[in-house]
């Protein structure tokens, strides 16, 4: 027979277990919302031609903020979806390490498409957009970096946590990297397809080291880091209005 103290631990471990469970449902019912406001959004804003940037980060922390709401009222502490500081220093120098060589191989990657083949043999290896001023670059640096820790905190601290105490499989920690770069990765659709698919390979990079860290602060950095270098560094986005464009003729 169980003691009376091991029965109440079950009791409160299966209570906080079931609450978990429906906070998952809870939060793709949220993300699947999200998904068709942002492309309801996004298409009435672009046929107006309008920027769709502030819209899409304030639809973002509205998410974001109910879900923060929901941990708020559950029996697991915040520390559980990331909110910690436990060998911050460690974690960030690892961060950023593997960040800066992430970095490396994204550079390798677009010299290798410009050099190798025709499609991309206009495009240039490092992108500046002369438009923004240097006060524009930091707004837009600070507001990307916001981002990218609303986006991890959806992604890595709400879902995958969630999924690896729930998860009690022998790859537990695997799965729920695989779905939450799955996660990451279908939040990109409304940009478009080429972007939403290749955004997969960084989405596993972040669940690997989140799930190596538990802590929002390395996925984060990484995050930010690698996104501004992408993008503003070497302007992938070109690479993907090529590839886009050359989808189309097909």
């Amino acid at each position: 027979m169980f003691s009376k103290k091991i029965k109440h631990k079950y009791i409160y471990e299966l209570k906080a277990r079931m609450a978990l469970s429906i906070f998952v449902i809870y939060s793709f019912v949220l993300l699947s919302t999200y998904n068709l406001v942002i492309e309801i959004v996004t298409t009435f804003y672009k046929k107006n031609e309008a920027p769709t940037t502030f819209i899409t980060v304030i639809i973002l922390i509205i998410f974001a903020s109910c879900l923060f709401f929901m941990i708020r009222h559950m029996k697991y502490p915040l520390s559980f979806f990331g909110f910690n500081l436990n060998h911050w220093k460690k974690y960030l120098i690892e961060s950023l390490l593997f960040t800066m060589l992430f970095c490396l191989l994204l550079v390798g990657l677009k010299w290798i498409l410009i050099t190798y083949f025709s499609d991309f043999q206009h495009a240039t290896l490092f992108f500046h957009n002369k438009k923004f001023s240097n006060t524009a670059w930091i707004f837009a640096a600070f507001l990307y970096g916001l981002f990218a820790f609303v986006q991890a905190f959806i992604i890595q601290g709400a879902i995958q946590s969630s999924l690896m105490e729930l998860i009690k499989l022998r790859y537990a920690s695997l799965s729920s990297i695989i779905v939450s770069a799955l996660v990451f990765s279908s939040v990109h659709v409304d940009l478009n397809l080429v972007y939403a698919l290749s955004v997969f390979i960084p989405g596993l990079f972040w669940a690997t080291m989140y799930a190596r860290q538990r802590s929002l602060l390395g996925v984060s950095v990484s995050h930010a880091i690698i996104g501004l270098w992408a993008f503003w560094g070497l302007g992938f986005q070109q690479i993907f209005k090529i590839i886009s464009e050359q989808l189309r003729v097909f």
